[in-house]
């Protein structure tokens, strides 16, 4: 029996012109460019919701930004009658508070402490290189509460969140504080007066009280 006959395998040629060639070529390199991996876009500082990650600073924390207030709390007309300069000291830093939200989030604020003390003397009233803590006060940067400040005070709001503003309401937090430690508030008694007096034969306390309006 004759071999069956097997599928001839002829290569076939294709003939192109110089312009087709070109255009296959271009067709193929946007096909080439088209398929390669592009690598996930950078999430600059937020997540997938959008909030912001990492450790944010909101005000610098370089004391060179920040005045110094101990001349001018220490020059105050009101600690004049206590000889403040020559009975008392301050000291003034600034740290770096770091804190973190229900979110993960995490925030770095400026921190101001100012420490009172009281310096000691000799028996021949020289300072001895001694002195006495007397209290601690701690602040922070708060644009709302500077501005419910200012307006509580009857004093302009203009550029709140300019660095003259929050400088000025930080002083005035300040000197509210070391004020309220030389002349601090009395307390007022609240005990009521009570007195007995006879009304229909019977002896009853009369008490006084305040009209609420």
């Amino acid at each position: 029996m004759p071999d069956a006959q097997k599928p001839e395998n002829k290569d076939k040629t294709v003939t192109l012109t110089e312009d087709q060639f070109q255009a296959l070529m271009e067709r193929l390199n946007k096909v080439e460019n088209s398929a390669t991996v592009t690598e996930a876009p950078q999430n600059n500082g937020f997540d997938q919701f959008g909030r912001p990650v990492g450790v944010i600073q909101r005000y610098s924390v370089d004391p060179n930004n920040y005045k110094d207030p101990r001349e001018d709390l220490a020059s105050l007309p009101e600690l004049e009658r206590v000889a403040f300069k020559h009975n008392y000291m301050l000291e003034w830093d600034i740290d770096q508070l770091i804190y973190d939200t229900k979110y993960g989030t995490s925030f770095a604020d400026p921190k101001f402490t100012l420490v009172l003390y009281r310096k000691m003397f000799d028996e021949d009233g020289q300072p001895n290189g001694k002195r006495i803590l007397i209290q601690t006060g701690i602040f922070f940067e708060d644009p709302a509460a500077s501005i419910k400040e200012a307006a509580a005070l009857g004093l302009p709001i203009d550029n709140a969140n300019s660095r003259e503003f929050l400088e000025q309401m930080r002083f005035l937090r300040y000197k509210a504080w070391l004020l309220d430690i030389f002349n601090p508030k009395r307390l007022t008694s609240t005990k009521k007066k009570v007195t007995q007096m006879v009304i229909d034969n019977k002896v009853v306390e009369v008490e006084d009280y305040s009209t609420l309006i």
